[in-house]
C-alpha cells in the first residue's frame, strides 16, 4: 500500500515538473502568477532535482549565466557576477522597472554557489 502511494505521488510530481518546465529547460517559479525565471528559486529547484534530471540544472545555469550582471549600474543594481532576481524572457518591462530585474539583495550570494 505504501509503495502504491509513493508511486502515485512520484507520478504527480513528475507531471507538475513538466508543467513548470520552460521550453529552454529551466523551471518556472510557479503558475499561474509566476510563470517566469526567478534566479534564486529556479536555481534552488534545479539543485534539488540534480540527481533526478541534471539537464534542469544545466539549463538553469546556462540561462542564468546569459543574464548575469556584467557591469556596474546603480539604477538597476547590476554588478559583475550578480544573478538576476526575475526575468520574463521576451518581455522588456516589469511593473517595477525593466527585465531582467537584478534588484534583490538575496541574489547576490548566489554567485558563489
Amino acid at each position: 500500500m505504501k509503495k502504491l502511494i509513493k508511486e502515485k505521488i512520484k507520478k504527480q510530481v513528475l507531471r507538475e515538473i513538466e508543467i513548470l518546465k520552460d521550453k529552454r529547460g529551466f523551471l518556472k517559479a510557479g503558475l499561474p502568477n509566476y510563470g517566469r525565471l526567478f534566479g534564486r528559486d529556479s536555481l534552488i529547484s534545479a539543485w534539488q532535482f540534480l540527481d533526478f534530471d541534471p539537464r534542469i540544472c544545466k539549463n538553469t545555469l546556462k540561462i542564468l549565466s546569459l543574464y548575469q550582471g556584467k557591469k556596474e549600474n546603480r539604477e538597476r543594481e547590476e554588478e559583475p557576477g550578480k544573478i538576476l532576481h526575475e526575468h520574463e524572457i521576451g518581455k522588456r518591462m516589469h511593473p517595477k522597472g525593466f527585465f531582467p530585474s537584478l534588484i534583490m539583495a538575496q541574489s547576490i550570494q548566489l554567485r558563489f554557489i
